[in-house]
């Protein structure tokens, strides 16, 4: 119905980190990378040539969710990796149904404890606001922790609804997200112990392109940016070499 080819959503940003979600009216929200386009049910775009944007920050936000409020806004949730190994936040944004946010030009952030915050997922709460929820390391192993958001981006309440110590007793390689990507995404490893550590980019010929760690790493989950700019697309593996193990994922660039 929207053309033999599809609707172009907008060419500013590439194709990452790509999501959607219904408008409860025959049309969708429609996510990629920090842009956020409302369609409607005709294949018309609501929100400007290239959508709104969520955030002003031009690099470091990963693994967006987004939640429709049920009344013609969207909230998107992510993580922000902020620098250093052990600095992703949560952070929110309500865009209205003009296209414009609400919550600040670089959102608001949710969580900013100490330690890792990621992977964070929502739903609606039924009266206009989101619930959030995010894996949270603050104490040095995975707990589940939840808050309540409005469309001002006040964050209502927050609290743990779950602890878990899943950590495993070797070295251990999480795979890449997003994958495939472009250009950037976020590689997270665990270390039972302190150990020297190696990760690396390795291309399918096995040539290292980049060198992202090699020194001695407390115990316990680190996170950090990958950037594949100025690479070609294809398959590339990273690698984790610490206390003599040698752990790979497959990573795919698509530019």
């Amino acid at each position: 119905m929207w053309g033999g080819n599809g609707l172009n959503l907008g060419s500013i940003a590439m194709g990452g980190d790509k999501r959607h979600t219904d408008d409860s009216r025959g049309g969708a929200f429609i996510g990629h990378s920090r842009w956020i386009q409302h369609v409607d049910s005709s294949g018309a775009v609501l929100w400007g040539a290239d959508g709104a944007t969520y955030t002003t920050v031009s690099s470091g936000f990963t693994n967006s969710v987004q939640v429709h409020d049920q009344r013609q806004g969207v909230f998107n949730i992510w993580a922000y990796y902020l620098g250093g190994l052990t600095s992703n936040d949560v952070y929110s944004q309500y865009i209205d149904q003009t296209g414009s946010p609400r919550s600040g030009s670089i959102g608001t952030p949710v969580c900013k404890t100490a330690g890792i915050q990621d992977w964070p997922d929502a739903t609606i709460d039924g009266n206009g606001g989101a619930i959030a929820v995010w894996d949270d390391f603050r104490d040095g192993y995975s707990n589940i922790y939840s808050a309540k958001i409005d469309s001002a981006g006040i964050v209502t309440s927050i609290g743990v609804i779950l602890e878990q110590e899943y950590f495993p007793k070797t070295p251990f390689l999480r795979q890449n997200h997003p994958n495939p990507f472009n250009p950037e995404t976020t590689i997270s490893f665990y270390l039972p112990f302190r150990a020297h550590t190696r990760l690396s980019v390795i291309d399918i010929l096995g040539h290292e392109v980049k060198t992202l760690l090699d020194s001695a790493m407390d115990e316990g989950l680190h996170s950090l940016q990958f950037n594949g700019e100025n690479l070609a697309s294809g398959v590339y593996f990273c690698w984790l070499v610490a206390d003599g193990q040698i752990i790979t994922k497959k990573m795919v660039l698509l530019r």
